[in-house]
């Protein structure tokens, strides 16, 4: 279930020495950047945030020469690459700047009218604008829904 159905997005992407390209194939065996770059213009993300760029610069490269919030936006677009049902995001915008932020939730908005489930783990109140229920977590464990 959770290689064929879960993406889990951590907050720190410590990746092993990979390039894009591996790391896209493990989720899509033989997917290549024209079909990635294919993907992710389906999902209609703003072009001049230079995300197609990134990738195509960056496709047979090793991840740990990209920055941090680089990693993150290149790890949650392998939503584009596969239909996962359930998206876990841990602290998604902890190494994005305000322009990856905005595609950041781009992606998000094209998940929700996918019909996918996404589950946010946050402190920041942009993006918890953006949800469609919030839960508060205590420190002994106790929930409250607003």
């Amino acid at each position: 279930l959770r290689l064929h159905n879960l993406l889990y997005i951590p907050q720190s992407l410590n990746y092993p020495n990979r390039t894009i390209q591996e790391i896209y194939q493990e989720c899509k065996n033989g997917i290549e950047i024209d079909e990635t770059i294919q993907n992710i213009k389906n999902i209609g993300l703003s072009e001049e945030k230079n995300i197609i760029n990134l990738l195509k610069n960056n496709w047979k490269k090793n991840i740990n020469n990209l920055s941090g919030g680089e990693k993150q936006i290149v790890s949650i677009l392998k939503s584009a690459v596969k239909e996962f049902d359930f998206v876990i995001l841990d602290e998604p915008t902890s190494n994005l700047d305000v322009d990856r932020s905005t595609v950041l939730v781009e992606i998000i908005n094209y998940l929700k009218n996918k019909g996918k489930i996404i589950i946010i783990i946050t402190h920041d109140e942009y993006l918890k604008n953006k949800c469609d229920a919030i839960m508060y977590l205590s420190k002994n464990g106790e929930t409250k829904e607003l």
